[in-house]
């Protein structure tokens, strides 16, 4: 995969190599999975009617209606009333969100006159499309990198066996394996696969649950800018409990629909809000997803602001430009003059960063019991109704 998404258009993630921009520029029709219409052109910017979706539901709990937020390009942003997740419905299908991951990297390969790296299918929200690789002392001094993983070996007495879902470039695994880590990483887009194998680090091919990883063979695996582009993110985080070893820990990085930005831009946050993020979670809705499959939240906290006002559905369709390098740099630059502010807020609860981060522990055999560990990946037993609200 994000992370996610970093620095894609808008805020937009990459995915797989793919067509060239011209044939990027329209979307796949609905009803006519993975081939793309040739509609006439047109000034006004796609809807959801012009791409292939699906009906949603509550991620948690299967709900199929909730309170709307806002409605942007024929797409509804949903709350559910009893576990405060949200959702977008109609869901865009796998073929439509891999052909968007396919239309930025033409996007941005024409832009950067092909030195562009092609995004995974779920990188990290502002990784610098630059196209130079960070490695050895550079890497290993990153301060945000070395922070999680301190943080992780701390709570495991030490380095272990990692896997990070949508390793991307592998910036990462880079850092984790200098720090002493056996770090392997997840990966869907071909020419990132072969770029992070080049360095010398451990790739699995496909989606993880294509994958034939053995149970309880991880003592760490990290999300960074995923949860939010997963869409059944309930049967993802029990696939992972299932290769946590017992006591092992998940680290999660994900926006934070609650946060201060969040709050005053609502529908207008385009560093986060946009269709073929399928998933949104506050400070108090993350732990909640996470408790109900299984894991023990040890730490949630908050951090930077990331302030953008651009719209990344209607740059995706050509209508608009993403943020410049002085809007970035501006954002970092507020990020870290709030810090001490979230974090002291963070110590009372609340939780107003635009990216939240969590460190949880697997406790016991399995995420919701015996059963539910050796069913379908998409059982539902989990209701709204007993969640507390």
């Amino acid at each position: 995969m994000t992370r996610p998404p970093q620095g894609a258009p808008g805020g937009m993630q990459g995915g797989s190599s793919g067509p060239s921009a011209a044939e990027s520029s329209s979307p796949p029709r609905l009803g006519s999975p993975g081939t793309p219409a040739q509609p006439a052109a047109s000034p006004t910017i796609a809807t959801a009617a012009d791409w292939e979706t699906q009906p949603a539901a509550c991620p948690l709990c299967a709900r199929p209606d909730g309170r709307l937020l806002w409605r942007r390009h024929g797409f509804r942003w949903l709350r559910c009333p009893a576990d405060g997740l949200v959702w977008v419905e109609p869901r865009l299908s796998d073929a439509s969100v891999d052909r968007i991951y396919r239309m930025v990297d033409a996007r941005k390969a024409a832009v950067l006159g092909g030195s562009a790296r092609p995004l995974s299918g779920a990188p990290a929200d502002g990784v610098s499309a630059n196209g130079a690789e960070r490695r050895g002392p550079k890497q290993q001094g990153n301060p945000r990198y070395r922070g999680i993983l301190g943080g992780l070996a701390a709570g495991l007495g030490g380095p272990g066996r990692l896997l990070e879902v949508g390793a991307f470039d592998g910036d990462f695994l880079a850092v984790a394996r200098d720090l002493g880590w056996q770090a392997e990483g997840t990966e869907i887009n071909a020419a990132a696969l072969a770029r992070t194998r080049a360095r010398g680090l451990t790739m699995h091919a496909g989606r993880l649950a294509e994958l034939d990883l053995a149970p309880a063979s991880f003592d760490a695996i990290v999300l960074r800018d995923v949860l939010e582009h997963l869409p059944e993110p309930l049967a993802e985080l029990r696939r992972i409990h299932r290769l946590l070893r017992p006591g092992g820990m998940l680290y999660i990085w994900v926006p934070n629909l609650g946060s201060l930005t969040g709050r005053l831009l609502g529908p207008r946050w385009g560093a986060v809000v946009f269709p073929w993020h399928f998933v949104y979670v506050d400070g108090r809705s993350l732990p909640r997803l996470l408790e109900a499959t299984g894991y023990r939240v040890e730490r949630l906290a908050s951090a930077n602001l990331l302030w953008r006002l651009s719209d990344p559905w209607a740059i995706l369709h050509g209508r608009g430009a993403p943020p410049g390098p002085l809007a970035r740099r501006l954002n970092r630059w507020a990020g870290r003059l709030l810090a001490p502010l979230f974090r002291r807020l963070d110590a009372r609860g609340l939780h107003l960063g635009a990216q939240l981060e969590a460190w949880a522990r697997v406790d016991g055999a399995g995420p919701i019991g015996a059963e539910a560990a050796q069913g379908p990946d998409d059982q539902r037993d989990i209701r709204c109704g007993s969640v507390a609200p």
